[in-house]
């Protein structure tokens, strides 16, 4: 028996395929920053009205008291950590809202709106953070 996986080395590299072209090189690869594109990755930390209410229903949130990102990760209504730590708050509005508060939030869906204020609540959009420009292209801008 002779041949290149009788011969005394290592033998054939990973991903070798005898002559045909290797599946590293014949799919499509993509393009854009190192790692691929980030379509997928979530814009917002998203929570629904329905978790708004279960949190004062269960007394992690104090009666009467205005909703945020921050008092929702300090009542551990939503666990935002790794690339979702630094990113704005999303109200969705999944559920029924049962006692009217003021939410705090960079957006809310439409049925959402509607049901924090049907059920005699008030919604506040915060603006999101600025992005990031380095000062010399902000200064030829």
């Amino acid at each position: 028996m002779r041949g290149q996986k009788s011969r005394s080395g290592p033998g054939v590299r990973p991903g070798f395929e005898g002559g045909q072209t290797p599946m590293h090189r014949r799919f499509p690869k993509l393009k854009g920053i190192a790692g691929g594109m980030g379509a997928g990755k979530a814009k917002y930390v998203t929570v629904n009205v329905d978790d708004i209410s279960a949190a004062f229903a269960a007394n992690k949130l104090a009666a009467g008291s205005d909703v945020s990102i921050e008092s929702l990760k300090a009542a551990g209504v939503i666990n935002a950590t790794g690339h979702y730590r630094n990113l704005p708050l999303k109200v969705l509005g999944d559920g029924e809202m049962a006692a009217g508060v003021k939410v705090h939030a960079a957006a809310f869906s439409e049925s959402a709106k509607a049901k924090i204020e049907a059920a005699g609540g008030s919604v506040e959009v915060v603006p999101g953070r600025k992005k990031w420009v380095r000062e010399a292209a902000a200064a030829n801008a």
